[in-house]
């Protein structure tokens, strides 16, 4: 929240809606922010000291919320090694060359494991079937 009142001034609701639409590239477009990785194995030695905007999976623009939850669960690019293909799920942000790589062969095992570690009664809440929003198909 800090970092939304220094990037955007006062937070009342019309303010902080008009501050998130400069991030907008396109029509229909919600802005998704990584603000806070919870701690877990998989993601060791990745870190987010400020707000910073999800803006690809894989490759593809994230369009919304909705849309992020799409590109993960269609897995990642696949890699050879060792005799065996596995998928990664890329993800790049707006401002940073690092990028976060996660197998997504864990995703959905390592998701629920961070809910259960840390009481998040479910991994999504999105009010409808992932994938049925407008926009949030490939």
């Amino acid at each position: 929240m800090r970092y939304m009142i220094k990037r955007f001034g006062d937070m009342s609701v019309p303010s902080a809606l008009k501050g998130l639409e400069q991030w907008c590239r396109f029509k229909g477009e919600e802005v998704v922010v990584l603000t806070n990785i919870l701690r877990h194995e998989a993601n060791t030695g990745y870190e987010v000291e400020e707000v910073v905007r999800v803006s690809k999976v894989n490759g593809t623009t994230v369009r919304n919320l909705a849309h992020l939850a799409v590109l993960v669960e269609e897995g990642g690019k696949e890699e050879e090694g060792d005799g065996k293909e596995e998928k990664w799920c890329v993800f790049e942000f707006d401002g940073l060359k690092d990028k976060i790589v996660l197998a997504s062969s864990r995703i959905a095992r390592t998701t629920a494991e961070v809910c259960e570690q840390n009481k998040i009664p479910q991994a999504q809440c999105l009010g409808g079937e992932v994938g049925k929003e407008v926009g949030a198909t490939r």
